[in-house]
């Protein structure tokens, strides 16, 4: 991974839906060939990770949290 790779997190309630979107949306972005690493993880874990990111994506069901 690049410095300057864009970081995108993706955040939902318990990580499952937002993987597997993760891993399509990082499959779609390879074939562009942009420096972007996109993650999912439950809203429990943020906290504790989210300054390693540059854009957090909410899902709807949790974005109350904000």
């Amino acid at each position: 991974m690049a410095s300057n790779t864009l970081k995108i997190l993706l955040c939902c309630t318990s990580g499952l839906t937002t993987s597997y979107f993760a891993y399509l949306m990082q499959e779609a972005l390879n074939q562009t060939h942009h420096c972007v690493d996109v993650d999912a993880i439950n809203y429990l874990e943020l906290d504790a990770i989210q300054n390693q990111y540059d854009c957090i994506l909410l899902a709807p069901q949790i974005d109350y949290h904000y």
